[in-house]
């Protein structure tokens, strides 16, 4: 299957509890690794603040929404959200984006 010449871009910010900080991460990170292999992937990845490093953001870029969906509804993607919940500051704000033309 061919790549979409107009993919989706996904951008979540990830706030944990300081107590929660060194497992949280461990938990994002082996979370990005497991989406990069996810069908119709073309990028996953995290960045962290360098101020604190509670605070992250996820940026994903799919061929298509239906590809995004897939994976989010997959029991690892499930399981990570509901073992993050816990650990969060805040609400994860999930945005999604398209390229304008």
């Amino acid at each position: 299957m061919l790549a979409s010449p107009d993919p989706l871009v996904i951008v979540t910010h990830v706030d944990l509890i300081p107590a929660s900080v060194d497992v949280g991460i461990g938990k994002v990170k082996a979370f990005i690794e497991q989406g990069r292999g996810a069908s119709g992937n073309r990028r996953f990845d995290v960045l962290t603040q360098t101020s604190r490093k509670n605070h992250m953001t996820i940026v994903e870029s799919w061929d298509a929404l239906a590809n995004k969906d897939s994976w989010i509804s997959t029991t690892t993607a499930r399981s990570f959200r509901e073992d993050l919940q816990p650990m969060s500051g805040s609400l994860c704000d999930e945005r999604a984006y398209k390229a304008l033309r």
